[in-house]
């Protein structure tokens, strides 16, 4: 990360990038497999606290929350 000026860059280490917690569920949608393999719907959610340099990459943003949905199957 950039203290300095553009004529005068000092450059800082910081030593925290980012701490993730994550969670996902799985809700299976036959009971027996089929021909076509077991069948299941998930979700999750994840939450990103950011450090000081990827919260300037992120805009000044110092926090992320991402969510996600699928489908899967096992054959």
């Amino acid at each position: 990360m950039n203290v300095g000026t553009a004529a005068a860059p000092v450059y800082q280490d910081n030593k925290f990038g980012y701490f993730s917690l994550a969670g996902i569920a799985t809700v299976p949608f036959t009971s027996k497999p089929t021909r076509f393999g077991t069948w299941n719907v998930h979700g999750g959610v994840e939450y990103q606290a950011l450090g000081d340099t990827t919260k300037a990459f992120n805009g000044g943003e110092g926090h992320k929350t991402i969510g996600s949905v699928g489908i899967g199957f096992t054959y």
